[in-house]
Parts: C-alpha cells; structure tokens; sequence
C-alpha cells in the first residue's frame, strides 16, 4: 500500500474523479478510491510504457508529472492502438492492418495484421489481454498473423482465462478451423505443447494445471448488424465495399459509455458505412493514397483515399478522422500538410495521420 501525495490528491478532487490508477515508473499500476485516504492497492497488471504517455495529449481528466513522478488516469476511458497503420506493401515504419480498443480493463481486437502480436506488446498491451477479435475481411495484411496471436495467447494464458472470441465474415470459421483444428496446419504446434512432459513442465510453472487443454477459440461467421457486447461495449456491423464478391468485408461500429469508435476496414465510400458512422466520436478510415492521384491510376474503386475519406467523415458527422491503411506513397508524403488542407476544405472534424504505435484517447 502506498498513499497518494498532496499534488495528486489535489489533482484527482479537482477534477471528480473517483476511481484511478496510479502508474509507477516501474510500470506496474495501482488501482484505488480517491473518497478514500488516497489509499492504492497493487492490482498487479502491466501497463503501457512510459514513453507512450508521455506521447498522449493530457486533457482535465489526466494528470501528467515528470519522468519520474506515477501518472494518475481514470480507471474507465477507451483509448484506440493503431498496430498496424500500413497496407500488403511492406514499409519501413508501416506494413498491414491491426488496432485495439481499450475500454477500460477489457481490450477488443480488429484485425491481424503482420507482426500484430508483436505490435501489441510494443504497445504496452498483452495477447492474454483480449478476448475478443473482430476480423474486417481476410485480406492476407489483415488476418496474417492470426496464427500467431491464437498459438501465443493459448500458450501465455497457461490455462487461465476464457477462450478467444472470434468474430469475422464468412470464412473466419473456416479459416480457424484449418489453422487450428484436428488435421489444421498447427495442430502439431499444439499437440506437441499438450503432451510432451517437457512442455508440459513449463505450462506447470506458469500456474497450469494438467491435463493441458488444447486452445478452442470460439470462432463465429457474422453479418450486419449487432455483433457482440461486454460490460461496458456493443459491436455492430455493417457491410462495406471492397472486392465482393470475391471476399466479403465489413466495418464496425463500438459504442461505449466514453464515445463510439468505427472501423471501418478496407472500403470505398458507401451508405451502410456511412449510416453506421452517424455521429460517431472517431472514424478510422483506411486512406491509400491521394484521392487525385488514385482517380488518374483507376485505383479509386473499392478503397478510400483522402478526400473520399474526409468527405465520408463529413457525411456521417464523425468528430475525429484517423486515417489508417495508409500506402507508401502516401506515407512518405510528411508532414500530410498538403492534404490536410485540402482535406479540411471539406471537412470539419478533427484529421489525424495514424502512424504504428500510436495511442489515441476516444
């Protein structure tokens, strides 16, 4: 138990807030009750690095202190990683399609990208973490490293926890069934870490139980509208345009009590998107290149890019636009200034960039 000092007591009453978490520098975090002597308990969950706070904008609700002084933040906000902020051509700073929803101690998953898992971790978050991945469309730079992330979070989890929730369009129960069922290309991933007495060892001693249970997410082939709901989220869908019908696609809509979140996936302009972003706090919208310049390749079909997404924000009435999907022409076009302007001749929102990495507060 440690008390809270007079600065941090102060911030937290000024500002009403009554439940918080308390950030160590040594990057473990301590949950507690403001009304309540300013007394925290050790929760013993991870938290992001200190780099990436000190990267977030602190709004009234935040307090922010040196390098070496804890952060104090309420326990309930929804806060969105962009994991992978790239497309199928690999660049050095970006290279496919992945983002997680924190809403408070519940993280939801969209998409699996390449290098997701790791990414994930990069951010300060955990694949035991989540418990519920929503797949846009299986795209090889959405859904590449699903095998990954399903073996390492069966794996850490060493018994403990639920099974993954897996929801997606038609093929997401196929797939996962030929990645990791009976006769599946990782079966014998599983089956060796279930029955060898060496593996089994370390399941042991990472709090396990035998006999090992193999992994069986629960993998769910979805449509339009309500998807799923935890405590504090509801997931809908919609139906977006890309390149049907080869592979169905889908955006997602999640309301929460701190604002709502789209993602809309890899599509061109188009009312059920447009309808299932009305009024939304953040869109993250997939943006390949300059709209100009995909209308002269004949590239504009199936696919955003910057002022198609801009003009689909201003439609729906979205407040803050996050490009994500960005190709590499575009993502070497900084500052984006240019296209800011050129943007915001049409839209009034907030317009923000994406880059790997970056946390966003809803």
């Amino acid at each position: 138990m440690r008390t809270l000092n007079a600065e941090m007591q102060a911030q937290l009453e000024s500002n009403d807030i009554e439940f918080y978490e308390l950030v160590t520098p040594d990057k473990l975090v301590e949950r507690g009750n403001s009304k309540n002597s300013g007394e925290c308990h050790l929760s013993g969950v991870t938290h992001p690095n200190r780099r990436a706070y000190e990267r977030t904008k602190i709004r009234n609700h935040y307090a922010l202190y040196s390098f070496d002084q804890p952060i104090i933040r309420r326990s309930l906000m929804a806060e969105v990683f962009v994991l992978g902020g790239g497309t199928p051509t690999p660049t050095e700073f970006r290279f496919g399609s992945a983002h997680a929803l924190r809403i408070g101690d519940e993280v939801l998953m969209f998409d699996c990208g390449p290098a997701a898992t790791h990414k994930l971790v990069k951010a300060g978050l955990y694949p035991t973490l989540v418990d519920n991945l929503f797949f846009t469309h299986h795209h090889f730079d959405h859904n590449i490293d699903y095998p990954c992330f399903l073996l390492c979070r069966w794996d850490q989890a060493a018994g403990h926890g639920s099974e993954l929730n897996v929801y997606g369009p038609k093929l997401t129960e196929e797939i996962t069934q030929k990645i990791i069922g009976v006769g599946g290309a990782f079966e014998s991933d599983w089956q060796a870490r279930v029955n060898h007495p060496y593996s089994q060892q370390v399941f042991v001693n990472r709090g396990g139980a035998l006999p090992r249970i193999p992994p069986a997410p629960k993998a769910k082939d979805v449509g339009v509208g309500e998807v799923a709901s935890g405590k504090d989220w509801q997931v809908t869908a919609a139906l977006a345009e890309h390149v049907q019908p080869y592979l169905d696609s889908l955006a997602y809509r999640v309301d929460t009590p701190e604002g709502s979140v789209i993602f809309t996936g890899d599509t061109q302009p188009c009312d059920t998107v447009r309808e299932l972003a009305r009024d939304a706090d953040m869109m993250l919208c997939m943006c390949w290149d300059e709209q100009s310049v995909m209308e002269t390749a004949n590239e504009a079909n199936g696919q955003c890019g910057t002022t198609g997404a801009a003009q689909l924000a201003q439609d729906a009435g979205v407040k803050k636009l996050v490009l994500v999907h960005m190709g590499p022409s575009l993502s070497k076009d900084t500052p984006f200034d240019r296209h800011i302007e050129e943007m915001t001749a049409m839209y009034d929102g907030q317009i923000i960039f994406s880059e790997e990495l970056m946390r966003l507060e809803v």
